[in-house]
């Protein structure tokens, strides 16, 4: 009986110290604000500490790390973090922990399997490092390390949309009798093979071009020019992250609406790639109408910054990121 008064006097107490709404959100907003802030001032500011603001690098480690947290939250449900460690501890302590594993995870997967395995025995155009060592376009150090991450940038992209596209459109099917984690890495491990074989038609024809002179023996001529007016595959990146945006949108949102409607499984992870692939062109085709309008001018192959077909593709894209964010 004592244990029991105990446990309903803690209970009251938590709920009484706890600050009422709307004020815990705009603490929570501030805190948020003033993390980022100081994040970004250590790791990206030109007057910071580790100074990695560049086109890509910054942007290719937020995105990895992005990537590591989908892993964990949506696809394997906070494993390997316990229900007691979820349930009990102190909210400010489970998020600095959790973000600190997923962060050092992201950073293992950028600067140890991307740069120093999948470059050194694989791929090379993952790894500014080994471009560097391969002379070349390596010798110039920078553009060795921009061309090196907008490689991970890519895939790392791909994989974030085909695994929520995934669990959105077909939930764990065909692995959703089989136990948690075997089902989580089965759709992990299908959702790299998909992004592997989407990052090959999609992006790689252009990263075969970004070097010089172009390796014309090792993928064809960007098949999209045509349509994008450039050889970037930025015309990708520029559909794909409002597709992904849709997504997260469909599960925080309105909690899969409306494919969860769909009772088939196959069918409604057929309907789902359709509809967000669909309206992420749309969406990208309806901005670009709109920069025509704002900056007065149409996008043309060769013209200058907001004219560049493949920098509006890039700002739709960065566009929809600050949503999503």
């Amino acid at each position: 009986m004592s244990d029991q008064t105990g446990t309903n006097w803690l209970a009251e107490r938590k709920i009484r110290n706890r600050i009422p709404q709307p004020f815990s959100g705009l603490v929570n907003l501030m805190l948020v604000l003033v993390i980022s802030e100081i994040c970004w001032y250590v790791l990206f500011s030109p007057s910071g500490v580790l100074r990695l603001y560049t086109p890509n690098v910054g942007v290719a480690l937020v995105i990895v790390i992005l990537m590591v947290i989908h892993w964990g939250m949506d696809l394997f449900d906070f494993w390997p973090f316990s229900r007691s460690f979820l349930r009990n501890t102190h909210p400010l302590l489970k998020g600095i922990v959790m973000f600190a594993v997923y962060a050092v995870v992201g950073i293992f997967i950028q600067y140890c399997v991307y740069d120093q395995f999948v470059g050194r025995f694989g791929a090379l155009f993952f790894s500014g490092t080994w471009l560097l060592a391969s002379g070349g376009l390596g010798q110039y150090a920078q553009t060795a390390r921009e061309n090196a991450v907008y490689a991970q940038m890519m895939l790392n992209t791909c994989i974030i949309f085909f695994t929520i596209l995934w669990l959105t459109g077909f939930q764990y099917a065909p692995w959703q009798g089989a136990k948690k984690l075997t089902r989580s890495f089965s759709v992990w491990i299908g959702g790299l093979l998909v992004a592997l074989v989407a990052f090959s038609f999609l992006f790689y024809p252009h990263i075969a071009y970004q070097f010089y002179p172009p390796q014309i023996f090792m993928a064809p001529d960007p098949w999209w020019q045509g349509w994008a007016m450039t050889k970037s595959s930025l015309f990708h990146f520029g559909w794909m992250v409002p597709a992904l945006v849709l997504l997260y949108w469909t599960n925080m949102f309105w909690e899969g609406r409306p494919f969860c409607l769909i009772q088939s499984t196959w069918l409604r992870g057929l309907v789902t790639a359709l509809s967000v692939v669909l309206a992420g062109i749309v969406i990208m085709l309806v901005s670009n109408g709109i920069m025509d309008w704002y900056f007065g001018t149409e996008a043309f192959e060769g013209g200058s910054t907001v004219e560049q077909p493949a920098w509006r593709w890039n700002h739709v894209a960065e566009i929809f990121m600050c949503m999503a964010t």
